[in-house]
């Protein structure tokens, strides 16, 4: 998708919303006034760990997480 980049630098709310609902769109924005084009696109990273099987292996993960969490 093409659209018009009203202000250079700032992400157009549209991107937001489109992206949210369809995140395999791509977006091409073109600051008409300047030689200026953004492309946004929407990605995100699945990790996994292989867990013990058991409660305390849960409860264990289940922390890690939190705590990783409470870094960031």
């Amino acid at each position: 998708m093409v659209i018009a980049l009203d202000e250079p630098g700032r992400r157009p709310r549209i991107c937001d919303e489109l992206l949210r609902e369809h995140p395999e769109v791509r977006i091409i924005a073109v600051a008409p006034e300047k030689n200026y084009i953004v492309y946004y696109w929407a990605s995100f990273n699945i990790h996994s760990n292989n867990v013990e099987a058991s409660e305390e292996g849960i409860l264990h993960a289940m922390r890690n997480k939190l705590v990783t969490n409470g870094a960031n």
